[in-house]
This record gives structure tokens, C-alpha cells and sequence, in this order.
């Protein structure tokens, strides 16, 4: 499987530090998303600032999804603070199971399918990133990082799960192929730095992580992990990231004919 990414993140925006991004995935076959964003800090001057987020995912042939998100950031130094949001989601079903409806259709005029649903909720979500880098000597460091999301309401869909999974998140994994309603990550890299935008590295990466969604008998979770090695090249066109990974999930054992190869190339102007 092939998938793609665009990302245009334009900082300092007429020389007024406002930011405006664009991403655009395809993470699997007949899936993409699509996000925007813009940031608005230091307003007046004071540690303060405003962002709107718009994003839309349409999934395979099921669902489309979109999401509007307003927030609030208070800054203690440079871009580190905290930010509060307000977001709303809606989901259009892009195919209907009629043989599913027809089998619990018990009146012309009366369907049950969605009588036992919660049409609306209220849902909080939690997200945390932390990564610190040791110093070993002048070109040697280490990197440990940690990311940890979750979300809590009274009832969650499939549609709403968290996706994981891929060069930005767990490696040795295919792009946002874990689906989770808690998703703890930990990451542990020896780099070795040979330019100022480029190293090699080898890496570990660990997840624990839960689907506590609607329709399981039971909860879902497991410990899935990988490791390899790659690096970042400083090109002309840009840094060309190159990452090799196998991952073990579930209790499988690792198959060399499952690794993973993630590459990307970021160009800066």
C-alpha cells in the first residue's frame, strides 16, 4: 500500500507571527483528510491567542467526517503554554447496511436502528507531547519522547476513534491503522548528527493503548511496538526523511516481509 502527504505550514505571516497550515493525507485506499488551521498568538501583545481548525475525513466507502474547532491559548514562554478548545464533529454515512435495516424493521414507518443510540454528546479530549534531548558529545544525542491522547464521553463510535500509527506516530506500523480511544506512546532514538538538518538514528517506539468504542462485547487493547533505523538528509529540495521499521502487535511475532518504509521530504522557504 502507497500512501501520500502534503503539508504547507506558513510561519510569521506578514511579519506578524499569525501561522496558517494546510495537510492534506491519504492514508489507506480510498481514504483521505484533509486539515486546516490558523493561529493567531500574542494578541496586543499579551501572552494570549486565538486558532480555528477545520478538518474533514472521508473513510473508505463508510463515513465522512467533519470537525470545526475554536481555541484559546494562554503562552508562560515563546510557543510553551496550554490551549483550551471548543470543537464540534458531524458524521454523513457514505453507504447504508439496508439488510442490517430490513432485519430489525419491525413497521412500515418504524425504524429501531437508532433507538438506543446518543444522537449527541458532549466529549473531552486530552493530548499531551513531551520529548527531552540528552546531549552525548558534540554530534551524539538521545531523544526520548512521550505522547499520550485520549477521549472521554458517555458513548464513543468508530467514526471518532483516535488513528495512530506511521512516521509521525508509532513506526512499523501503517498510517493511522491503530484505532484507539487511549493511545500512550513512548519513543527512545540514538541520533547521530552529521549536518545541521540532517542525522541517522536508530530507534525504539512503544504503545499501549484502548478501544473502549461502541459495538465490542469487550474493550480492546494491546501493547504494540517497533524499532529500526533512518535518518533525515538535507538535500537541495529539501530534508529527505527516510525511516525502516518493523513492528509486532497482538502477539505476533516480527516478519521481516511486514516492515515498514516511511519517507517524506520537507522543503523550507
Amino acid at each position: 500500500m502507497f500512501t501520500g502527504e502534503f503539508a504547507l505550514r506558513l510561519n510569521n505571516l506578514f511579519k506578524s507571527a499569525k501561522m496558517l497550515s494546510i495537510n492534506w493525507r491519504s492514508f489507506k485506499a480510498r481514504s483521505q483528510e484533509l486539515k486546516t488551521a490558523f493561529n493567531y498568538p500574542y494578541i496586543f501583545g499579551k501572552p494570549v491567542g486565538v486558532d480555528v481548525a477545520l478538518d474533514f475525513v472521508k473513510f473508505d466507502t463508510l463515513y465522512s467526517t467533519f470537525q470545526r474547532q475554536i481555541g484559546l491559548q494562554y503562552y508562560t514562554s515563546g510557543i510553551n503554554g496550554f490551549k483550551f478548545f471548543y470543537q464540534v464533529n458531524s458524521t454523513n454515512l457514505n453507504s447504508i447496511d439496508t439488510a442490517r435495516i430490513s432485519e430489525i424493521r419491525f413497521g412500515p414507518s418504524q425504524y429501531t436502528l437508532y433507538d438506543s443510540s446518543i444522537l449527541k454528546t458532549n466529549q473531552f479530549q486530552f493530548k499531551v507531547r513531551i520529548d527531552k534531548y540528552i546531549p552525548l558529545g558534540t554530534t551524539t544525542t538521545i531523544k526520548l519522547g512521550l505522547y499520550s491522547s485520549q477521549i472521554s464521553a458517555p458513548r464513543i463510535y468508530f467514526n471518532e476513534l483516535l488513528r495512530e500509527g506511521g512516521i509521525n506516530s508509532l513506526k512499523g506500523f501503517n498510517e493511522q491503522s491503530i484505532f484507539a480511544s487511549n493511545f500512550n506512546l513512548f519513543e527512545l532514538e540514538f541520533r547521530y548528527l552529521i549536518g545541521q538538518n540532517s542525522h541517522i538514528k536508530a530507534f525504539w517506539n512503544g504503545a499501549y493503548y484502548e478501544d473502549r468504542s461502541y459495538g465490542h462485547d469487550k474493550d480492546i487493547y494491546d501493547k504494540p511496538w517497533g524499532f529500526g533505523i533512518g535518518g533525515n538528509i538535507e538535500t537541495g529540495a529539501g530534508v529527505l526523511s527516510l525511516v525502516y521499521a518493523l513492528g509486532k502487535e497482538k502477539g505476533n511475532s516480527f516478519d521481516f516481509r511486514t516492515g515498514k518504509v516511511h519517507f517524506g521530504l520537507s522543503s523550507y522557504f
